[in-house]
Protein backbone atom coordinates (compact mmCIF):
# COMPACT_ATOMS: atom_id res chain seq x y z
CA UNK A 1 0.00 0.00 0.00
CA UNK A 2 2.88 2.35 0.80
CA UNK A 3 4.15 2.01 -2.78
CA UNK A 4 0.92 3.52 -4.14
CA UNK A 5 1.04 6.66 -2.00
CA UNK A 6 3.80 8.56 -3.93
CA UNK A 7 1.87 8.12 -7.20
CA UNK A 8 -1.31 9.41 -5.51
CA UNK A 9 0.56 12.39 -4.09
CA UNK A 10 1.98 13.18 -7.53
CA UNK A 11 -1.50 13.00 -9.10
CA UNK A 12 -2.79 15.37 -6.40
CA UNK A 13 0.05 17.80 -7.14
CA UNK A 14 -0.65 17.66 -10.89
CA UNK A 15 -4.33 18.41 -10.26
CA UNK A 16 -3.44 21.29 -7.93
CA UNK A 17 -1.12 22.77 -10.58
CA UNK A 18 -3.84 22.37 -13.23
CA UNK A 19 -6.37 24.10 -10.94
CA UNK A 20 -4.01 27.04 -10.37
CA UNK A 21 -3.25 27.33 -14.09
CA UNK A 22 -6.98 27.34 -14.78
CA UNK A 23 -7.60 30.09 -12.18
CA UNK A 24 -4.79 32.34 -13.41
CA UNK A 25 -4.74 31.64 -17.16
CA UNK A 26 -8.15 30.23 -18.06
CA UNK A 27 -8.56 29.08 -21.64
CA UNK A 28 -9.27 25.82 -23.36
CA UNK A 29 -5.83 24.30 -22.84
CA UNK A 30 -5.85 24.92 -19.08
CA UNK A 31 -9.41 23.65 -18.83
CA UNK A 32 -8.53 20.48 -20.73
CA UNK A 33 -5.41 19.91 -18.59
CA UNK A 34 -7.50 20.26 -15.42
CA UNK A 35 -10.07 17.78 -16.74
CA UNK A 36 -7.36 15.26 -17.63
CA UNK A 37 -5.65 15.61 -14.22
CA UNK A 38 -9.00 15.23 -12.42
CA UNK A 39 -9.86 12.11 -14.43
CA UNK A 40 -6.43 10.58 -13.75
CA UNK A 41 -6.69 11.20 -9.99
CA UNK A 42 -10.23 9.79 -9.82
CA UNK A 43 -9.08 6.68 -11.67
CA UNK A 44 -6.16 6.20 -9.30
CA UNK A 45 -8.42 6.66 -6.25
CA UNK A 46 -10.87 4.11 -7.64
CA UNK A 47 -8.06 1.60 -8.23
CA UNK A 48 -6.62 2.30 -4.78
CA UNK A 49 -10.06 1.84 -3.20
CA UNK A 50 -10.43 -1.50 -4.95
CA UNK A 51 -6.97 -2.53 -3.71
CA UNK A 52 -7.86 -1.56 -0.12
CA UNK A 53 -11.18 -3.36 -0.33
CA UNK A 54 -9.48 -6.50 -1.64
CA UNK A 55 -6.70 -6.72 0.94
CA UNK A 56 -8.90 -5.66 3.87
CA UNK A 57 -11.39 -8.49 3.32
CA UNK A 58 -14.04 -6.28 4.91
CA UNK A 59 -12.00 -5.40 8.02
CA UNK A 60 -13.33 -1.94 8.91
CA UNK A 61 -10.23 -0.90 10.86
CA UNK A 62 -7.97 -1.58 7.84
CA UNK A 63 -10.30 0.36 5.54
CA UNK A 64 -10.37 3.32 7.93
CA UNK A 65 -6.58 3.22 8.38
CA UNK A 66 -6.23 3.69 4.61
CA UNK A 67 -8.26 6.92 4.93
CA UNK A 68 -11.36 5.49 3.25
CA UNK A 69 -14.86 5.57 4.67
CA UNK A 70 -16.74 2.38 5.45
CA UNK A 71 -20.01 2.13 3.59
CA UNK A 72 -22.97 0.47 5.23
CA UNK A 73 -23.98 -2.74 3.48
CA UNK A 74 -27.15 -2.50 1.47
CA UNK A 75 -30.22 -4.18 2.83
CA UNK A 76 -31.78 -6.32 0.11
CA UNK A 77 -35.28 -5.35 -0.95
CA UNK A 78 -38.07 -7.85 -0.42
CA UNK A 79 -39.62 -9.46 -3.49
CA UNK A 80 -42.63 -7.59 -4.89
CA UNK A 81 -46.19 -8.21 -3.74
CA UNK A 82 -48.55 -10.19 -5.96
CA UNK A 83 -50.49 -7.96 -8.36
CA UNK A 84 -54.00 -7.11 -7.14
CA UNK A 85 -57.30 -6.02 -8.63
CA UNK A 86 -56.97 -8.27 -11.69
CA UNK A 87 -59.94 -7.63 -13.98
CA UNK A 88 -60.95 -9.43 -17.14
CA UNK A 89 -63.68 -7.77 -19.16
CA UNK A 90 -65.56 -8.80 -22.27
CA UNK A 91 -65.69 -6.50 -25.22
CA UNK A 92 -68.06 -6.05 -28.13
CA UNK A 93 -65.44 -7.65 -30.38
CA UNK A 94 -65.81 -11.41 -30.75
CA UNK A 95 -62.89 -13.44 -29.35
CA UNK A 96 -61.40 -10.54 -27.34
CA UNK A 97 -60.93 -10.19 -23.58
CA UNK A 98 -59.35 -7.15 -21.91
CA UNK A 99 -57.12 -7.87 -18.92
CA UNK A 100 -55.85 -5.22 -16.48
CA UNK A 101 -54.39 -5.04 -12.98
CA UNK A 102 -52.94 -2.50 -10.55
CA UNK A 103 -49.29 -1.48 -10.81
CA UNK A 104 -46.90 -3.11 -8.35
CA UNK A 105 -44.24 -0.82 -6.83
CA UNK A 106 -40.79 -1.72 -8.13
CA UNK A 107 -42.08 -3.99 -10.90
CA UNK A 108 -40.21 -3.79 -14.19
CA UNK A 109 -42.14 -6.55 -15.99
CA UNK A 110 -45.31 -8.56 -15.69
CA UNK A 111 -45.95 -12.14 -16.79
CA UNK A 112 -49.54 -12.78 -17.87
CA UNK A 113 -50.70 -16.40 -17.91
CA UNK A 114 -53.91 -17.89 -19.29
CA UNK A 115 -55.69 -21.21 -18.96
CA UNK A 116 -58.53 -22.39 -21.18
CA UNK A 117 -61.68 -23.96 -19.78
CA UNK A 118 -61.08 -27.68 -19.21
CA UNK A 119 -57.27 -27.34 -19.35
CA UNK A 120 -55.13 -27.73 -16.21
CA UNK A 121 -52.00 -26.18 -17.77
CA UNK A 122 -51.23 -22.46 -17.50
CA UNK A 123 -49.61 -20.82 -20.53
CA UNK A 124 -47.64 -17.58 -20.48
CA UNK A 125 -49.37 -15.49 -23.13
CA UNK A 126 -47.69 -12.13 -22.67
CA UNK A 127 -44.72 -10.41 -21.05
CA UNK A 128 -45.12 -6.66 -20.68
CA UNK A 129 -44.11 -3.51 -18.85
CA UNK A 130 -47.73 -2.30 -18.94
CA UNK A 131 -50.64 -3.13 -16.64
CA UNK A 132 -53.10 -4.12 -19.33
CA UNK A 133 -53.40 -6.46 -22.29
CA UNK A 134 -55.99 -7.41 -24.89
CA UNK A 135 -56.08 -11.13 -25.61
CA UNK A 136 -57.42 -11.87 -29.08
CA UNK A 137 -58.27 -14.98 -31.10
CA UNK A 138 -60.34 -16.58 -28.34
CA UNK A 139 -63.29 -18.91 -28.90
CA UNK A 140 -66.63 -17.17 -28.29
CA UNK A 141 -68.50 -18.62 -25.33
CA UNK A 142 -65.47 -20.43 -23.91
CA UNK A 143 -64.18 -19.56 -20.42
CA UNK A 144 -60.62 -18.36 -19.92
CA UNK A 145 -58.79 -17.84 -16.64
CA UNK A 146 -55.98 -15.33 -16.21
CA UNK A 147 -53.37 -14.61 -13.56
CA UNK A 148 -50.42 -12.22 -13.47
CA UNK A 149 -47.01 -12.09 -11.79
CA UNK A 150 -44.75 -9.06 -11.18
CA UNK A 151 -40.99 -9.11 -11.81
CA UNK A 152 -38.71 -6.63 -9.99
CA UNK A 153 -34.97 -6.35 -9.48
CA UNK A 154 -35.54 -7.80 -6.01
CA UNK A 155 -37.32 -10.94 -7.25
CA UNK A 156 -40.54 -12.35 -8.63
CA UNK A 157 -43.89 -11.96 -6.91
CA UNK A 158 -46.36 -14.72 -6.14
CA UNK A 159 -49.12 -15.16 -8.72
CA UNK A 160 -52.18 -12.97 -8.43
CA UNK A 161 -55.62 -14.39 -7.79
CA UNK A 162 -57.00 -15.95 -10.94
CA UNK A 163 -59.98 -14.37 -12.69
CA UNK A 164 -62.22 -16.20 -15.16
CA UNK A 165 -64.36 -14.74 -17.95
CA UNK A 166 -66.20 -16.01 -21.05
CA UNK A 167 -65.06 -14.65 -24.37
CA UNK A 168 -67.61 -12.61 -26.32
Amino acid sequence: MQALLPALATACDVLEDANQAMEFNGGKVSSNNKRIADKALRSMLKDFGGYVQGISEGDKSLILSAAFDVVKERTPLPPPEAPVDLRVTRSAVAGLLKVRWKKVNGAVLYYLEMREEGNAEWERVHTTTRTSYEKTDLVTGKEYSFRVQAVATSGISPMSEEVTQKAA
